[in-house]
Order: structure tokens, then C-alpha cells, then sequence
């Protein structure tokens, strides 16, 4: 049985709660988002390749698994919507206590030159 959840969703998690989004830097931007049934996850697409939204911040910066930071440039009326989705879709992760301590782990653990599970494919890797 494989996992629901792999460790770049609970790193995308640990992520929006303890680091800052790389405001002077914004790399990657999108304005289009799709939302999901209830209890899963938004997502963006980006290079032909759908992303887990994990959280949102009220100025629009999204914590993707896979992805990392990325600036959502679309209508800032649907920030609220988008932030109702994750909060449902992060319940499911908060239970898995042990895979989000190991993720708190990880990223105590690492260094600034740490790209955690931010997948290659999409030119960003490290932290800002």
C-alpha cells in the first residue's frame, strides 16, 4: 500500500508555517488555480504538470508540494477560497503526526542551501 501523502506535501506544510516566501524574488508565478472536491487539495499547473497547493498566504504566495514557492497573480477576491480548501485538505496531514514531525525534522536539519523535496523538473530548488 503506497502512502497518500508523500514527505514534499508535509515539507510543503512545515514550509508555509516556518519560512517566509521570497518576496524580492518571486520566480514562479501563476493565475490560474483549480479547485477541488472537498478535502483535497487545490492545484496549479505549471509546465504542463498539475501541483498540490498545500497553503496560502493573504498577500497570494502558495506552498505547493513538489513546487515550493510560487505567487499566485490571479484574481485576489479567490485567496479566501483557495485558503478554505487547503485548511480542509491540511486536516488530513495534521493526523499523519508522525510524517509531520519527521518533516519539522528535516527542515530543522537542514541548511540554507537545503532544496528539501522541491522537485527538480521545475527550475527551483533551495530557498531564496
Amino acid at each position: 500500500m503506497t502512502a497518500k501523502y508523500d514527505d514534499s506535501y508535509f515539507d510543503a506544510l512545515t514550509r508555509l508555517a516556518y519560512d517566509p516566501p521570497p518576496i524580492t524574488c518571486p520566480g514562479l508565478t501563476v493565475s490560474v488555480i483549480r479547485i477541488r472536491p472537498p478535502g483535497a487539495f487545490p492545484e496549479v499547473i505549471i509546465k504542463d504538470r498539475l501541483y498540490p497547493v498545500i497553503g496560502v498566504t493573504a498577500t497570494g504566495w502558495l506552498s505547493a508540494a513538489y513546487l515550493g514557492w510560487t505567487q499566485f497573480t490571479g484574481d485576489p477576491t479567490a485567496l479566501a477560497q483557495i485558503a478554505r480548501a487547503c485548511n480542509a485538505a491540511q486536516q488530513e496531514l495534521i493526523k499523519e503526526g508522525d510524517k509531520l514531525k519527521a518533516a519539522i525534522a528535516r527542515y530543522a536539519a537542514r541548511d540554507d542551501a537545503s532544496p528539501d523535496t522541491i522537485h527538480s523538473d521545475t527550475d527551483q530548488g533551495g530557498r531564496p
